[in-house]
């Protein structure tokens, strides 16, 4: 898939019109103001019609700043994004617009959606046509993440060549993600390990919870001990000589003993349960963190004085680091609730049926040793309601050991047929290896690059890059970067697989102006389709009659994006 044409329409008239070719396309400005003229909103503007929120378009993901004239230029429904593509074989078009709806207590921003003449009133819908049209079909990595891989428009990853997403995006979520887009046949499989690794934490989690520091055995030995003396105080129980009670009201009061006896049990289980719910709760609810909004700003400063490029904050990590404990906490209460609510039950249940045996008790009083019995009666239940506890924590443990015992020898087995398949891969590798070595050979002169893929220690698959850390200098990050998504692009083109052959690059501002001069000659002549967004000043090495085949939008201060 590559990019043709991108227009902007307002009421019918084209504001810009944008012509794609092989190789480097740029966007830059003319003249010698370069900032806030739109060259990063143009690139925004292509991946809203691939399928972002296109908030971007009007807040600043460096400050979250909003542009209140932007935003009320393109929710009023008139402003239409279109982007022709080749894809398949042929032509489509994909269209998007904002429309403002006002609903009953608020005013919300839709996005109307087409792919040629089809409309997707869903964003769901939308999406997943725009997957299949690109010959993407898995759930697992996302459409949008592997999308992302080729739109270089994030400024906090911007220089950094493998891990392009957020900083929370886990070392399983790259295997997959480099698993897919090279074609391991393993792919499948390499979800399973992830999903099987991940249930065991959570199984480990809820056995730790639940024994709060205990041992399996000692909730066993617990049992044991509790069986005897339960057997013992039965064995004296049936030592009485209750000859002098009447057989039918006795009958009645075993009965009531033994209702009265299976409830309580079920109610200290339950209350068990609740227990050991709270314990999670709490063990979430500690995870939080609590933080100092004005000790996290003297970090933040610190820390931006040391990487400048830092664009997210610490508050912002920890918040969503926060949120994820709090929405297990909330999951973990609702089954507080439900458990609550059937020890409610219950209890309801048991009042009645201790009025009934109060009762009972009441017209066998008479009888002298018949306080005895019921003392000892007493010292039995609650001794079966000990047991009970102990009894749910030993089988439960020993039922979450268990099939946590099975899923690892379900993870062994997968790592070692993962194993297995890593020889074909690395095969597969060697073609993308090709030409990203070449690239970064010449981009940097003494060392090339490779992409390996490897099993560490524990048998999981992970991705590093060879020689990365032996090209040094301050512009290095930046241009190794945008070597790698323009090999990724060479590669996919001589596949033959149908997916984006393109690549879209910014803030490219802190790469060594000849290094990415040498990127820019490289993309023309191999062909590698890269948009990117720079300010003239960097193109001060190239030829005015390269610049002039090559720049394909020019923007001022009084020629911005959205013309105004």
């Amino acid at each position: 898939m590559q990019l043709i044409n991108f227009k902007v329409i307002k009421s019918g008239n084209v504001i810009r019109d944008i012509n794609f070719k092989d190789g480097i396309n740029i966007i830059t400005n003319d003249g010698h103001d370069g900032n806030q003229i739109g060259k990063s909103t143009s690139l925004r503007a292509i991946n809203f019609c691939l399928g972002s929120d296109g908030e971007s378009l009007w807040k600043d993901p460096d400050n979250n700043n909003i542009n209140d004239s932007v935003r009320e230029f393109l929710i009023g429904g008139e402003v239409l994004f279109k982007l022709s593509i080749f894809v398949g074989g042929q032509q489509r078009v994909i269209t998007r617009k904002f429309e403002q709806v006002q609903q009953k207590s608020r005013v919300v921003i839709r996005r109307l959606n087409w792919i040629d003449d089809s409309e997707y009133k869903s964003q769901d819908g939308f999406k997943l046509a725009l997957a299949t049209l690109f010959g993407h079909t898995t759930l697992t990595p996302s459409f949008n993440t592997i999308k992302n891989k080729f739109l270089r428009i994030s400024r906090a990853t911007s220089n950094n060549s493998l891990r392009y997403l957020t900083s929370w995006t886990t070392n399983d979520e790259y295997t997959l993600i480099y698993s897919y887009l090279f074609g391991f046949v393993g792919l499948e499989k390499l979800a399973a390990e992830i999903a099987l690794k991940q249930e065991i934490e959570s199984l480990e989690f809820r056995k730790e919870s639940l024994l709060n520091g205990s041992d399996e055995r000692d909730c066993r030995d617990r049992v044991a001990a509790l069986d005897l003396e339960i057997e013992l105080l039965l064995q004296k129980e049936g030592s009485y000589d209750l000859s002098g009670i009447q057989e039918e009201a006795l009958a009645r009061l075993r009965r009531s003993r033994e209702t009265i006896a299976s409830l309580s049990t079920e109610i200290a289980n339950l209350e068990a349960r609740l227990v050991y719910v709270n314990r999670t709760v709490e063990k979430y609810e500690a995870s939080i963190s609590d933080i100092d909004s004005s000790v996290v700003e003297a970090i933040y400063n610190e820390a931006n004085i040391i990487l400048p490029s830092l664009a997210r904050s610490l508050e912002e990590t920890i918040a969503f680091h926060n949120s994820i404990f709090s929405r297990k906490a909330l999951y973990v209460r609702g089954q507080r609730l439900a458990l609550e609510g059937d020890i409610f039950e219950k209890k309801t249940v048991l009042e009645k049926s201790l009025d009934l045996e109060k009762n009972l008790i009441k017209d066998l009083s008479h009888e002298g040793h018949f306080s005895g019995f019921i003392l000892l009666e007493r010292d039995i239940q609650q001794k079966v309601e000990e047991r009970g506890k102990f009894s749910y924590l030993a089988e439960t443990t020993k039922s979450i050991t268990a099939e946590i015992r099975v899923k690892k020898t379900s993870l062994d087995k997968l790592k070692a047929e993962i194993e297995d398949l890593l020889n074909d891969f690395n095969k597969k590798l060697t073609a993308f290896n090709e030409c990203y070595g070449q690239i970064t050979l010449e981009l940097f002169s003494t060392y090339k690059n490779i992409l390996k893929a490897d099993t560490n220690s524990d048998g999981e698959l992970s991705f590093s890059i060879i020689n990365e850390n032996k090209n040094t200098g301050d512009g290095v990050p930046r241009a190794a970067a945008m070597a790698f998504d323009m090999a990724l692009v060479d590669f996919l083109n001589k596949s033959g697989a149908r997916f984006i052959h393109f690549n879209i690059q910014d803030y490219l501002e802190s790469a060594d102006e000849d290094k990415l001069v040498s990127l820019i000659k490289l993309a023309n002549d191999r062909g590698i389709q890269t948009v990117i967004a720079i300010l003239n000043d960097k193109l001060s090495l190239l030829s005015d009659g390269f610049k002039k085949d090559n720049i394909v939008l020019k923007l001022s201060s009084v020629d911005k994006f959205f013309s105004f």
